[in-house]
């Protein structure tokens, strides 16, 4: 019996770790790519305070992508579909979608995300990254929001894999 709850306990340690551990490697050795924001500031009884984030690259017009043009199709997608945007750093060091696909793509700095849904040529797009929670109690801080120009560096696994890895307040680290 107490052979068995053992195993049952280091069974467990060792999901439990194997979730950490690729986090922290993930944050570690991931490509690091800038993302503008468009944050809110909500509060939630039960998860305490967060900045809820949205990204330019949330809604993407795949008629203005890379390689569209008004004789191409734009290409369709359901609610649910796993979509890769490949990405471009701009002249401002920020990246921006620059082509999105139904499967990986080798080699080409990436974003995995799944599709909220498809209104005609604009794709809305999640990330799993949408929310940033922050210290109980510094929420009101977080008001701070407010006329402050927010980013967010995020590593990315080889897959597109995305975890955010720092919150930028007018191009400075946040503190909480």
């Amino acid at each position: 019996m107490r052979k068995k709850l053992l195993s049952v306990l280091l069974f467990w340690l060792v999901i439990l770790g194997g979730f950490v551990g690729y986090r922290e490697y993930l944050l570690r050795t991931g490509a690091q790519v800038l993302l503008h924001t468009m944050p809110v500031d909500p509060r939630d009884i039960f998860m305490g305070d967060y900045i809820r984030l949205g990204y330019p690259i949330s809604m993407i017009d795949m008629s203005k992508l890379a390689g569209a043009s008004s004789t191409s199709p734009v290409l369709s997608f359901e609610s649910g579909d796993t979509v890769y945007v490949m990405l471009t750093r701009q002249d401002d060091g920020s990246y921006a979608a620059s082509r999105i696909s139904k499967g990986p793509q080798p080699g080409a700095l990436q974003i995995r995300g799944t599709v909220s849904y498809q209104s005609g040529t604009v794709l809305y797009v999640s990330y799993g990254i949408e929310q940033y929670y922050i210290p109980e109690g510094s929420g009101a801080g977080l008001g701070m929001a407010s006329g402050k120009k927010i980013d967010v560096i995020v590593a990315l696994s080889s897959d597109g894999t995305p975890a955010i890895k720092e919150l930028l307040l007018n191009g400075a680290e946040a503190h909480f």
